[in-house]
């Protein structure tokens, strides 16, 4: 197993100062990103993975992007229980109906270089782990 295409020392250094990140329900973080390029909704960013996404919390992409697995790996899985490892070297497409969760990861680690598209869709949350959706107010309550 190649155990990564990139210094690691050289991604964490490139995400010392990160844009963004999503966390587990209780508030840790999953991952954190770098944006490396953003014009007309095309995007191009480092993801920093720190640990897997909660249980039976799936979710979806809101536009087609390929990703590239650069250190360390992680292990996909769909819905149906399929799961896929991703390793450093990985080169996949994701498109909007693509859904799916980390549910671990291969190393400590694990970094991917993601090109975006334009945004086309909203991003789904699929599964039993979500907390459930405020309600919203009846017209006229």
């Amino acid at each position: 197993m190649i155990d990564r295409l990139i210094d690691p020392f050289a991604l964490t250094a490139a995400m010392t100062d990160p844009d963004g990140w999503r966390g587990d329900l209780d508030g840790n973080p999953t991952f954190f990103e770098k944006s490396l390029f953003s014009e007309g909704g095309y995007k191009i960013t480092l993801h920093r993975m720190v640990s897997a996404d909660d249980e039976d919390c799936f979710h979806s992409h809101p536009a087609i992007a390929f990703r590239c697995v650069l250190a360390g790996g992680y292990e996909e899985e769909f819905p149906d229980g399929r799961k896929e490892i991703r390793e450093p070297g990985y080169i996949g497409l994701v498109t909007p109906e693509t859904v799916h969760r980390i549910s671990r990861l291969l190393v400590g680690v694990s970094f991917s270089l993601w090109i975006r598209l334009p945004k086309t869709r909203d991003i789904k949350l699929i599964g039993n782990g979500w907390p459930p959706l405020p309600k919203t107010p009846k017209e006229g309550e």
